[in-house]
């Protein structure tokens, strides 16, 4: 295989546990994106997101997703990237993802619990993860936009790219748009999109 694949996580603000991956493959490189430095011995290699983000001032968690939207922009060099949440530990080979690319030049697992942004969107005003005000206004655009229930539901804790796809550059584009111009949580943002 001659694909040149970037493996990335994002952690800012201390909001995950660095995880070393247990297995790396030599088709792959491993970057970890922070604003915390990494101990030497690491199998990742260290970007300052503070080096790729459009502004400092930004939370972390906008930090996070702006690396995690725009993987096309940092990873010039590459064919693919594997992006994983902070959450998540290579425990095994995973290159093999890049084959379940489909048109769009995305693959994502589906929700393991939900399939229907409604609904999510009320998990987590249960949870107290939005403010219900901001939650209702993006639920009136969704359903003005005829997004129907049960429409389906991204886990987006990993995401394969086709980084030279045009499609997956366009909906990274507008999926980023509307996670800052929404109640900022792209699960939704993505469906939207």
């Amino acid at each position: 295989m001659n694909n040149r694949i970037a493996v990335y996580t994002c952690v800012t603000g201390n909001y995950d546990e660095v995880r070393e991956p247990l297995v790396t493959e030599s088709c792959c490189d491993y970057y970890m994106i922070s604003d915390e430095k990494l101990v030497e011995s690491s199998n990742y290699i260290f970007i300052d997101v503070d080096d790729i983000v459009p502004s400092c001032d930004m939370s972390p968690r906008d930090k996070n997703r702006y690396c995690k939207m725009h993987p096309d922009e940092i990873f010039v060099k590459y064919d693919y990237s594997i992006y994983l949440d902070g959450s998540i530990q290579i425990i095994k080979p995973i290159s093999h993802y890049i084959s379940n690319i489909g048109d769009s030049g995305l693959g994502i697992h589906k929700h393991r619990e939900r399939d229907c942004i409604y609904s999510e969107g009320i998990f987590l005003t249960w949870l107290g993860a939005v403010e219900k005000e901001n939650l209702v206004n993006d639920i009136r655009r969704y359903m003005e936009a005829g997004i129907p229930r049960h429409f389906g539901l991204f886990e987006c804790g990993m995401i394969v790219t086709d980084l030279k796809n045009a499609t997956a550059k366009h909906l990274y584009r507008d999926w980023y748009k509307e996670y800052m111009n929404g109640v900022k949580r792209d699960q939704q943002a993505l469906i939207y999109v």
